[in-house]
């Protein structure tokens, strides 16, 4: 399967993915109280561009983009839920999807009850194998701020590999950040797999 291919597929059907301890699917209309529950905490938001959620009525803006922007083409963003309690733990989301690099960047977030289980390196690991096992997609990038060291130390678990720092790479909150560059390759995800299927 082609990346073209894979992409498109992607925003036909609304791909529903699971790793072991959790589902991740599209987010609902009904999904806004969880969500304010969880980004109306500041110590989430502290490294994003986004502000803490400041009502119900905010989060379900933010569902509402999500589906309009999952409707142009510009990314895909996962509500991902406990198999075991269905409780919302976080959101993970690929963008700046490009065919004719035929890759990908992640970006993610977990509710700060959930932190220190490596919840989000499980659930990493199953967006990036369908990355370039279910989309074709040969490289899959991660960033975070300098300051941000435990997003750092979860696409290192992930397995994706530091590259380099992006001096100032990011305007938000009034201030520049430094940004520090992961990515992993096709190729030793689908050697990974392949190996654990043996």
């Amino acid at each position: 399967m082609s990346s073209e291919e894979g992409i498109q597929r992607v925003f036909e059907t609304f791909p529903i993915l699971q790793s072991q301890h959790f589902l991740l699917r599209r987010s609902k209309m009904e999904d806004a109280k969880q969500l304010y529950a969880l980004a109306r905490n500041e110590n989430i938001s502290r490294y994003t561009f986004w502000q803490p959620h400041r009502s119900v009525g905010e989060s379900l803006a933010v569902i509402e983009q999500f589906r309009q922007e999952y409707e142009e083409r510009k990314r895909v963003v996962w509500f991902a839920e406990s198999k075991a309690t269905h409780e919302f733990v976080g959101l993970i989301e690929i963008r700046n999807i490009s065919t004719q690099n035929k890759s990908a960047e992640l970006g993610f977030w977990l509710g700060e009850e959930f932190w220190g289980h490596e919840y989000m390196v499980q659930i990493l690991r199953s967006v990036i194998t369908f990355c370039c096992a279910g989309m074709g997609l040969i490289r899959i990038e991660g960033s975070h701020v300098a300051e941000n060291k435990a997003s750092g130390r979860v696409l290192a678990k992930a397995g994706m590999n530091y590259e380099g720092t992006r001096r100032k790479g990011k305007w938000f909150k009034g201030r520049s950040w430094d940004v520090h560059v992961y990515s992993i390759l096709s190729d030793g995800v689908l050697t990974s797999s392949a190996e654990s299927s043996d």
